[in-house]
């Protein structure tokens, strides 16, 4: 008869004998199965039948799946856990062969072999995998024992046990011991461990390199050859060796010593015994190369002691947790991270429960009893714990339960770590992500945040109304070009706090970068509450500042937005203020405008014109009109002012005024500046050509502030003028007196520059700025352009007629030329003329027009 058989165990224990009591039990049963089959038991005593009842209630109890086959594989009988384990009704199994059912593929040749070595009378402990009903594989220990009755076989029975939870745990044992083998040999440190009897265990790599000693020697366990590699190297190998054999004397002891090598290296040696369980099993050396590091005595203490403190500052505090008897074994590590000694806390749970935080201990709580019913795989947690002098520090507790074979939970241990220094070190970093780190206020992320919440609240309390103000300094960029950085940054700091000192302690001030603020009134009665907060934040800043002894004034421009507009979004809320701050900066600064729809409309209109413009600088879409400067003696014209046109796709020719602002704040001043001087160039080298080098026509240009700012001005209108091949003194650049006076010292600079390449400068608009008479004469100008306002009113006004007057004096006095602009009237021609004015310009001359028709216009005053 040939019978296999299966035990499967669960757990970590090894493969369990199988009791001598259920090998009778599957014996006897074998022995009455088999007479009911045979006939060979045809009547039975009564106590024969209590004895095979009991028996049949020991085989189906067994914890273990048992299997019953006859001599060709075939299975008998199975019992309770045969058919959980394997997930098949007895009824499906009964006269089936064993090991196709349950063996998988790969593992078919193996099952037949076990089978046939149990038929062969071997007793065979096995384990391998096999195949449940549902296809899934469990790890079993098999254990077949064959039979008799008699002195012949007559049966085999198996036994299967639940491997699975065992070898997913030696999994996790080899990876770990592969970490822990990682982590030895990725330290800076030489590491050897050696048994009680001093023969080397395990090493690390490092070891093997500090001490030049072969793999091959450390591997194969020549422990004298490899103490021979050590000893050759020290200048004293016998006070090595005497301290060792103490070491060896005194197994307790731990041991610290400088070794020095007859090659000038230097290591620190530590050792200390090993312990397992509380008993010594070896010891542990460490080895560190400080041959760099060891320079004097002095630094050799201070390195060792920050070695001491950062080994115990690494340390974490462990608990055990007896679950039977309510107890908890805490370290003296984990009391004293409490700031206790180790007799001064007991092993209560309460010692530990009992000083967490009341807002953290039920947390706590629920995470052990999840853990404890197993609806967590591990116990972690963070929480603050009160410590010895009554203050918390916060913790992080990890921690596994063990259960038992039935699965209840017996113990659970762990670890405490303090991670107050990186709580502390989170809360700053939430606390930066969103303030300003320089003024310590909300910065923009929770400013939207506040401002959200508060639209949030408006939707849902009727009548409750906010406001948003957007600040934006006056002048903040002259004041940090002119005192600096440092002290820019110290005056936003107290603007920042005078800000907050206008403020209700509801509201809300941030900063969203450089030199603009915003804040949120929230829970407003009116609108005029919006404007007479902005009214006592321009009255908190007429104070001046003082930083470093520097008086400092400044002012700033805001802008409010009010709820009841109805907003759906916050970055619409913001997005308005700044459009109303900007309508208030162009009124003059310092002042507040509350927002209103039309301000939207115009700011779309004007994002749209900047994107008009660009497209229109790409394409080429401006045309320059010239109006000539006709000289009043003798009636030619010498010179013509390019007039920037844009020739727009809809509205046709459009006139600076209308778009010249736009281009400045968008940046595309400069380079559209830069096409006109050079569109300009190229005309008066067209003229020069068509009326003959003798008699040339220059071109003024108007500059504006920026383009006159740009650095290296003179050098740049140099190379225009190389590309173009025009005469220098055919270029003229008509520049107000604000533009000269805003650059100040720099300015005058700049215009000897151009003046010394060949380029004249005329004074535009004049008598409207704010130069100053007496430093006109350093003013390398060529030409005064009266303003045309002044002679528009020639007619009406006498006081017009005295400006004119004086400027004419001036610039006789001066020996410059004087441009009467826009005559329009007989009049006015003829009291310029009587003046002895020396050119004039205007739509009674000649109006602005195309190249061609102002080069027939030149050519005609030249014929006469």
């Amino acid at each position: 008869m040939v019978l296999s058989e299966t035990v499967l165990s669960l757990g970590y224990a090894e493969l369990t004998p199988v009791p001598a009591l259920l090998v009778s039990v599957v014996a006897l049963l074998a022995v009455v199965f088999y007479g009911r089959v045979l006939g060979e038991y045809r009547e039975a005593s009564t106590e024969r039948e209590r004895e095979s009842a009991y028996l049949e209630q020991l085989f189906e109890g067994a914890p273990a799946a048992v299997v019953l086959l006859d001599n060709e594989g075939r299975i008998l009988r199975v019992n309770r856990e045969f058919t959980r384990l394997f997930g098949y009704e007895r009824e499906e199994v009964i006269g089936r062969q064993l090991d196709p059912l349950i063996a998988p593929g790969e593992h078919q040749d193996e099952a037949a072999s076990l089978t046939r070595r149990v038929a062969e009378g071997e007793r065979v402990a096995h384990e391998t995998v096999r195949r449940r009903k549902d296809g899934s594989l469990v790890h079993v220990s098999i254990l077949g024992t064959p039979i008799r009755v008699g002195g012949g076989q007559v049966a085999v029975y198996g036994m299967y046990r639940d491997i699975s939870a065992r070898k997913h745990a030696e999994a996790q044992l080899e990876r770990s011991l592969s970490l822990l083998r990682a982590t030895l040999d990725s330290t800076a440190d030489g590491i050897l461990v050696v048994d009680r009897a001093g023969k080397i265990v395990t090493y690390n790599r490092k070891f093997a390199e500090m001490w030049g000693i072969p793999e091959t020697v450390l591997a194969s366990g020549e422990d004298d050859r490899a103490l021979e590699f050590v000893l050759d190297q020290l200048q004293d190998p016998e006070l090595f060796l005497r301290r060792v054999r103490e070491l060896y004397r005194n197994p307790e002891a731990e041991s610290f010593d400088i070794l020095e090598f007859k090659d000038g290296r230097v290591f620190e040696r530590y050792s200390q015994p090993q312990r397992v369980g509380g008993q010594i099993v070896g010891r542990v050396w460490s080895f560190r190369d400080v041959t760099e590091r060891r320079r004097a005595e002095a630094a050799l203490r201070a390195s060792e002691e920050r070695y001491a403190l950062a080994a115990r500052g690494a340390n974490d505090g462990l608990w055990d947790w007896d679950l039977d008897s309510n107890r908890i074994y805490y370290s003296p590590r984990w009391k004293a991270m409490l700031g206790y000694a180790d007799e001064e806390l007991g092993d209560s749970p309460e010692e530990w429960l009992g000083r967490i935080h009341r807002s953290d201990v039920e947390r706590v709580r629920a995470a052990i009893r999840a853990h404890l019913e197993g609806s967590s795989s591990n116990f972690e947690t963070e929480y603050r714990i009160r410590c010895r002098d009554g203050t918390f520090r916060w913790m992080l507790c990890r921690g596994l339960v063990v259960r038992n074979s039935e699965g209840r939970a017996y113990r659970m241990a762990g670890s405490q770590t303090d991670i107050t220094a990186r709580k502390m070190a989170e809360e700053r970093l939430m606390h930066e992500a969103v303030h300003d780190v320089l003024t310590g206020l909300p910065n923009r992320a929770l400013f939207m945040d506040l401002l959200a919440r508060a639209l949030a609240r408006s939707k849902r309390r009727k009548g409750y109304r906010f406001a948003v103000l957007f600040l934006d300094l006056d002048r903040f960029k002259v004041i940090n070009d002119s005192l600096g950085h440092v002290l820019g940054d110290r005056l936003l700091v107290e603007i920042a706090g005078r800000l907050a000192r206008c403020l209700r302690p509801e509201d809300t001030v941030a900063r969203l970068g450089g030199d603009e603020f915003t804040v949120l009134l929230e829970d407003i009665d009116d609108p005029s509450d919006a404007t007479r907060v902005a009214e006592r934040i321009h009255q908190e800043l007429k104070a001046p500042f003082i930083l470093d002894g520097h008086e400092v004034y400044t002012s700033v421009s805001i802008g409010i937005a009010l709820s009841a507009t109805g907003y759906s979004e916050p970055d619409h809320i913001l997005r308005d203020a700044d459009t109303a701050m900007y309508r208030a900066k162009a009124k003059g600064k310092a002042r507040h405008e509350v927002f209103d729809p039309e301000m939207h409309t115009r700011a779309v209109h004007l994002l749209q014109l900047e994107t008009e413009l660009r497209r229109a600088l790409e394409q080429r879409s401006f045309r320059l009109l010239y109006q000539p400067i006709v000289c009043l003696g003798d009636g030619q014209t010498h010179v013509c002012e390019a007039l920037l046109r844009w020739q727009h796709p809809e509205k046709g020719l459009v006139a600076p005024e209308e778009f010249i602002h736009v281009a400045d704040e968008a940046g595309l001043l400069l380079p559209l500046g830069e096409w006109v001087v050079e569109e300009a160039l190229r005309q008066a080298k067209a003229w020069t050509e068509y009326f003959g080098p003798d008699q040339p026509v220059g071109v003024s240009v108007n500059f504006s502030s920026r383009q006159f700012g740009q650095p290296h001005l003179a050098k740049r209108l140099k190379e225009l003028l190389s590309r173009t091949g025009v005469d220098p003194r055919l270029l003229k650049l008509e520049i107000t007196e604000r533009v000269i006076m805003d650059h100040a010292e720099a300015g005058i600079g700049t215009l000897r520059e151009l003046a010394d390449l060949g380029v004249e400068i005329y004074i535009d608009d004049f008598g409207t700025g704010y130069s100053s008479f007496s430093i006109l004469h350093q003013f390398p100008v060529a030409a005064l352009k009266i303003d045309s306002s002044f002679i528009q009113n020639l007619d009406t006004e006498a006081e017009a007629k005295d400006i004119v007057r004086t400027i004419m004096t001036l610039a006789g006095h001066l020996k410059v030329q004087v441009i009467a602009e826009g005559v329009e009237t007989e009049s006015q021609l003829a009291f310029l003329k009587k003046l002895k004015c020396h050119r004039a310009q205007g739509s009674l001359l000649c109006p602005p027009g195309d190249p061609g028709g102002v080069s027939r216009f030149i050519a005609g005053t030249r014929d006469s």
